[in-house]
Protein backbone atom coordinates (compact mmCIF):
# COMPACT_ATOMS: atom_id res chain seq x y z
CA UNK A 1 0.00 0.00 0.00
CA UNK A 2 1.47 3.27 -0.79
CA UNK A 3 0.72 6.73 1.13
CA UNK A 4 1.42 9.86 0.02
CA UNK A 5 2.99 12.84 2.21
CA UNK A 6 -0.60 14.30 3.04
CA UNK A 7 -1.50 10.65 4.15
CA UNK A 8 1.73 10.16 6.54
CA UNK A 9 1.00 13.89 7.71
CA UNK A 10 -2.18 12.56 8.72
CA UNK A 11 -1.25 10.04 10.77
CA UNK A 12 1.33 11.48 12.87
CA UNK A 13 -1.54 14.03 13.55
CA UNK A 14 -3.60 11.10 14.60
CA UNK A 15 -0.82 9.98 16.82
CA UNK A 16 -0.47 13.25 18.46
CA UNK A 17 -3.88 13.53 19.34
CA UNK A 18 -4.12 10.19 20.87
CA UNK A 19 -0.93 11.01 22.49
CA UNK A 20 -2.45 14.32 23.99
CA UNK A 21 -5.72 12.14 25.21
CA UNK A 22 -3.73 9.67 27.37
CA UNK A 23 -1.97 12.26 28.91
CA UNK A 24 -5.02 14.14 29.99
CA UNK A 25 -6.49 10.83 30.93
CA UNK A 26 -3.32 10.00 33.31
CA UNK A 27 -3.64 13.10 34.85
CA UNK A 28 -7.61 12.55 35.59
CA UNK A 29 -6.94 9.08 36.73
CA UNK A 30 -4.53 10.71 39.03
CA UNK A 31 -6.60 13.57 40.44
CA UNK A 32 -9.68 10.65 40.67
CA UNK A 33 -6.94 8.51 42.83
CA UNK A 34 -6.28 11.20 45.10
CA UNK A 35 -10.19 11.73 46.08
CA UNK A 36 -10.16 8.99 47.88
CA UNK A 37 -13.36 7.94 49.34
CA UNK A 38 -14.17 11.87 49.30
CA UNK A 39 -17.11 13.03 47.53
CA UNK A 40 -16.13 15.22 44.13
CA UNK A 41 -18.13 17.21 41.43
CA UNK A 42 -17.76 16.57 37.64
CA UNK A 43 -18.10 18.96 34.88
CA UNK A 44 -18.33 17.25 31.65
CA UNK A 45 -20.46 17.59 28.15
CA UNK A 46 -23.20 15.06 26.63
CA UNK A 47 -23.17 14.04 23.02
CA UNK A 48 -25.80 16.55 22.73
CA UNK A 49 -23.45 19.69 23.49
CA UNK A 50 -25.27 20.06 27.23
CA UNK A 51 -22.81 20.67 30.17
CA UNK A 52 -23.69 18.53 33.50
CA UNK A 53 -22.32 19.16 37.07
CA UNK A 54 -22.97 16.01 39.08
CA UNK A 55 -21.80 14.59 42.21
CA UNK A 56 -19.84 11.46 42.14
CA UNK A 57 -17.98 9.19 44.69
CA UNK A 58 -14.84 6.47 43.70
CA UNK A 59 -14.32 3.21 44.56
CA UNK A 60 -12.87 3.90 48.01
CA UNK A 61 -15.73 4.91 49.28
CA UNK A 62 -17.68 1.14 48.81
CA UNK A 63 -16.18 -1.78 50.15
CA UNK A 64 -16.19 -3.54 47.06
CA UNK A 65 -14.94 -7.10 46.38
CA UNK A 66 -11.45 -6.04 44.89
CA UNK A 67 -7.98 -7.15 44.96
CA UNK A 68 -6.61 -10.23 46.27
CA UNK A 69 -10.33 -10.94 47.70
CA UNK A 70 -11.86 -10.90 43.94
CA UNK A 71 -11.77 -13.89 41.75
CA UNK A 72 -9.41 -14.85 38.70
CA UNK A 73 -12.57 -14.17 36.73
CA UNK A 74 -13.10 -10.77 38.14
CA UNK A 75 -9.76 -9.77 37.79
CA UNK A 76 -9.72 -10.12 34.49
CA UNK A 77 -12.97 -8.73 33.40
CA UNK A 78 -11.66 -5.62 35.22
CA UNK A 79 -8.38 -5.65 33.47
CA UNK A 80 -10.02 -6.04 30.14
CA UNK A 81 -12.00 -3.14 30.26
CA UNK A 82 -9.92 -1.12 31.39
CA UNK A 83 -8.03 -2.17 28.24
CA UNK A 84 -10.68 -2.11 25.71
CA UNK A 85 -12.04 1.26 26.73
CA UNK A 86 -9.16 3.59 28.53
CA UNK A 87 -11.24 6.43 28.19
CA UNK A 88 -14.08 5.61 30.82
CA UNK A 89 -14.11 5.34 34.74
CA UNK A 90 -16.41 4.20 36.97
CA UNK A 91 -17.75 6.42 39.24
CA UNK A 92 -21.10 6.48 42.07
CA UNK A 93 -23.74 8.76 41.10
CA UNK A 94 -25.33 9.88 44.05
CA UNK A 95 -28.06 11.56 43.01
CA UNK A 96 -28.95 8.74 40.50
CA UNK A 97 -28.18 6.57 43.06
CA UNK A 98 -26.15 3.63 41.34
CA UNK A 99 -22.73 3.22 39.23
CA UNK A 100 -21.76 5.08 36.20
CA UNK A 101 -19.46 5.14 33.59
CA UNK A 102 -18.00 8.83 32.77
CA UNK A 103 -15.87 9.76 29.51
CA UNK A 104 -12.63 10.74 30.97
CA UNK A 105 -12.49 12.74 27.34
CA UNK A 106 -15.44 15.14 28.16
CA UNK A 107 -14.60 15.89 31.56
CA UNK A 108 -13.63 19.93 32.03
CA UNK A 109 -13.72 20.49 35.76
CA UNK A 110 -13.10 18.50 38.75
CA UNK A 111 -13.96 20.16 42.96
CA UNK A 112 -12.86 17.55 45.12
CA UNK A 113 -12.46 18.98 48.83
CA UNK A 114 -13.07 22.72 47.60
CA UNK A 115 -10.36 21.89 45.50
CA UNK A 116 -11.45 22.97 42.08
CA UNK A 117 -9.35 21.68 39.35
CA UNK A 118 -10.18 23.14 35.88
CA UNK A 119 -9.07 20.38 32.84
CA UNK A 120 -7.94 21.34 29.77
CA UNK A 121 -10.76 21.48 27.23
CA UNK A 122 -11.70 18.32 26.31
CA UNK A 123 -10.18 16.18 23.34
CA UNK A 124 -12.90 14.68 21.24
Amino acid sequence: MFYNAQDAAAQIDLRQVEAARQARRNVLHAILASAGSQFLSATWAKKSGEVVTRVYQTHAGFKLLSGDAASDSAKQAVATRKENNPHLVNLYDMSAHAWRSLNLDTISHIEIAKQSVDISPPIV
